[in-house]
């Protein structure tokens, strides 16, 4: 599960952060034509703060993300921030949007969107001064995820258990504090924090995630299992558990069982990287390379310009002793643009494909 990586999109523990769900939602729902909303005066003849303008301001930018128009909320933040730094309610607007951004960069590929984090967590530092001896435990999680985006362990940690001291019915802060030791390989302290956010509310799911998580770091098979499929009895439409699961018998060795399991998710619901990338491992350990072939080609289908999908394929094909199809994938991960090195490599292990050249 671990600049390390600093959010490891791949772990099943919930390295998520809430404020970009919401911001990703509203994209989908799109602009509704209304006219957009008041922003702060910012003409040359405008008072330098208003405070009226300025809580338009603010209301604007809860607008704009609301339209599914991020960019438009994070320049009337920066200028709020501008107007008045010491403003708590500015620096918090400010890093939310940050956090958003950051996440909208990576979805449509434009970057790691490691800078829009690290402006977002001076934010959140900044808001945390001026919150004096109480700062909202909300702000300190945000805060922490921020940290951690930045790759600041030991920064996030402190932010996520001190907001569980001002807030210790809220399990969110117990896990967000295990899945920061089990990031960082220390399942021992880990399986602490996850076991007081199950005690905390024995109902939320992601303690008894983390908890299995521990146990696999630790080869300690049989309470792992109990442990996600206690998880999986709380949230049973969490596909995300179910690869956990997956995972845990395969390692165990019990990678028959770990197929099975993928395979009862719907076709409509398995062709995503996590799953694919789970369900072909254990498929080639169980000697099912054509169904491995299959759900690569699948995946390939469902995100066309992903090269290493479609050359995965082409292993799976080629372990499967079908060379043909094997060259008709390396084909489709050179035209998606797979590595030449990787492509001339790969063909020169096809004796088939030499003589088509």
């Amino acid at each position: 599960m671990i600049r390390v990586a600093p959010l490891d999109k791949g772990n099943y523990l919930r390295s998520f952060i809430p404020i970009s769900i919401m911001a990703l939602g509203s994209l989908f729902a799109g602009c509704d034509g209304t006219p957009p909303p008041p922003e702060p005066e910012t003409s040359a003849n405008a008072p330098a703060f208003d405070p009226v303008r300025f809580d338009e301001g603010l209301l604007a930018i809860e607008t704009w993300l609301e339209d599914g128009r991020p960019e438009e909320a994070e320049r009337i933040a920066r200028r709020l921030v501008e107007l008045d730094p010491d403003s708590t309610d500015a620096l918090e607007a400010h890093g939310r949007c940050l956090m958003i951004a950051a996440a909208m960069v990576r979805r449509d590929g434009r970057g790691d969107g490691i800078k829009e984090e690290e402006e977002a967590l001076e934010r959140y530092r900044a808001l945390i001064a001026f919150s004096g001896a109480t700062p909202l435990p909300a702000h300190l999680h945000a805060a922490g995820l921020a940290a951690q985006a930045c790759g600041e362990f030991e920064e996030a940690l402190a932010l996520h258990v001190r907001a569980d001291t001002l807030e210790p019915t809220n399990p969110q802060h117990a896990i967000f504090a295990g899945n920061i030791h089990s990031r960082l390989g220390a399942p021992a302290e880990a399986r602490i924090w996850f076991t007081r956010a199950t005690e905390i509310d024995p109902r939320e799911p992601w303690g008894w995630a983390g908890l299995a998580e521990c146990h696999r770091q630790e080869d300690d098979w049989a309470p792992a299992i109990e442990a996600i499929r206690s998880a999986r009895e709380r949230s049973p439409l969490n596909t995300g558990f179910r690869v956990a699961e997956a995972r845990i018998l395969r390692e165990s060795g019990r990678p028959r069982e770990a197929a099975m399991l993928l395979f009862a998710i719907p076709d409509a619901q398995r062709a995503t990287p996590a799953i694919t990338r789970e369900l072909t491992s254990a498929c080639t350990l169980i000697g099912e390379h054509r169904r491995a072939a299959e759900a690569w080609g699948e995946l390939h289908r469902r995100q066309p310009d992903d090269h290493d999908s479609a050359l995965s394929a082409a292993k799976a094909w080629l372990n499967a002793g079908e060379p043909e199809q094997a060259l008709a994938w390396l084909n489709v991960a050179e035209t998606a643009g797979a590595n030449p090195e990787t492509i001339d490599a790969f063909r020169s292990r096809l004796p088939e494909a030499n003589q088509r050249r």
